[in-house]
């Protein structure tokens, strides 16, 4: 056998053993299975499982410019979709705590919202408890609008 020769079968024995690969499966006797390069010693049952190596290529899958450009894109668009959509939940997130600060700052009586009773007293007007309602209706509507835009920004995941 000449040294080429030689080299030849030496390469064509490597390359099909790199091709498909035997696991033994062997079922023990409390039912456990156990996947290993050999028989597993006490098994009940060992069958051989034939493996074939996956298909690997050498390049990659072509893209055409034209898809490449619009995959970009597309990316740029998706980008954009998101800084706005976390630009609004953080503008409402905002607009929250200014209308809970009204709201907490906004609970000692202004002048003229208190009406003197007969003991010498006061008590809160309807003004008061009017403008009361108007702020924490603020707090409701900030809430709804921080709600609707963490919806808006979940959607784009």
């Amino acid at each position: 056998m000449t040294p080429r020769f030689a080299t030849l079968v030496l390469l064509a024995c490597t390359a099909a053993s790199a091709a498909a690969q035997t696991v033994y499966k062997s079922v023990m006797p409390d039912g456990s299975i156990v996947y290993g390069n050999s028989a597993v010693k006490g098994a009940t049952k060992v069958e051989p499982i034939t493996v074939q190596p996956p298909v690997v290529t050498d390049s990659p899958a072509r893209v055409s410019p034209e898809t490449a450009q619009r995959t970009r894109e597309e990316l740029r668009n998706e980008n954009a979709e998101w800084a706005k959509a976390t630009a609004d939940v953080r503008s409402a997130e905002d607009a929250l705590s200014a209308a809970k600060l009204a709201e907490q700052s906004g609970v000692a009586p202004l002048p003229g919202e208190m009406i003197g009773n007969a003991r010498g007293g006061a008590r809160p007007s309807e003004a008061y408890f009017a403008r009361q309602q108007q702020l924490a209706d603020e707090v409701k509507k900030a809430q709804a609008r921080l709600d609707a835009a963490i919806s808006a920004r979940n959607a784009l995941r």
